[in-house]
């Protein structure tokens, strides 16, 4: 596989449960990844580069790219669904066009019912030219990835959204870290609901992240009792993700 700004990096459950921010080493692309149980793969692409065409995508793929108003939100569209076919398809040795995908009740991309398809679970999340991808064997992901921008206040959406014990931690950080605090709160928190696949139909004020954040903790108890581990990533400058996997 030669995708022009595709990086890969190859993690493990026990780089997840050190806890602290990992920043990605990324590596060439590997022609024929191996998901092992305990892996976890991330993928980081530069959606503004030429990458194959829609040839690769499917026709319902390219009803929804027309619909994009903007060439630009169009031409992301495309490279992000073309470089997904292109990964899947290296992990399942198949044709990328041949990869039919579904969509849960809530949006999430899956493999569509087949032969294999619970060999590994996948994620994707977007923020303006990049985008980024994890995979895992058999265990529920969640990715999210946006841009620390230094202007944006989170603060009104952390009282509005966060649990209270979250908005206060932002709240009394320090005017030069207060942005980046939101920030690793909010990957972290969009992550956990995409790994569930529920999305934000599950309020983000039910659960507090406070002790992974500010204590530095890898592993998050749900309500029903599942273990994640939940870490933050550093792909790139000004870049923060969020990572969460089934324990």
């Amino acid at each position: 596989m030669n995708l022009p700004g595709l990086r890969f990096n190859r993690m493990t459950l026990s780089d997840l449960r050190r806890g602290a921010p990992i920043r990605c080493p990324w590596r060439e692309c590997p022609g024929d990844p191996v998901l092992r149980d305990d892996d976890v793969h991330l993928w980081l692409a530069n959606l503004d580069q030429e990458n194959q065409g829609p040839q690769v995508l499917q026709e319902a793929e390219k009803t929804r790219a027309a619909r994009f108003h903007f060439e630009r939100d169009r031409s992301r569209y495309i490279a992000r669904r073309v470089i997904l076919r292109e990964i899947v398809g290296s992990y399942l040795s198949e044709d990328p066009r041949e990869i039919e995908f579904a969509e849960n009740p809530f949006g999430k991309p899956e493999l569509a019912r087949r032969p294999g398809a619970g060999t590994f679970q996948f994620n994707l999340s977007t923020t303006g030219e990049w985008a980024m991808y994890s995979f895992t064997g058999r265990r529920r992901t969640g990715i999210d990835i946006e841009k620390i921008r230094p202007d944006f206040g989170g603060e009104e959406i952390a009282n509005r959204f966060f649990h209270p014990r979250e908005a206060s931690c932002i709240g009394e950080s320090t005017e030069s870290d207060r942005v980046e605090v939101f920030f690793t709160y909010w990957t972290l928190k969009e992550a956990f609901v995409k790994a569930h696949g529920v999305g934000l139909q599950r309020p983000l004020v039910e659960f507090d992240f406070t002790p992974l954040v500010r204590e530095r903790q890898s592993e998050f108890t749900d309500t029903d009792g599942s273990k994640w581990l939940c870490s933050t990533l550093r792909p790139g400058e000004s870049l923060v993700a969020g990572l969460v996997v089934e324990s």
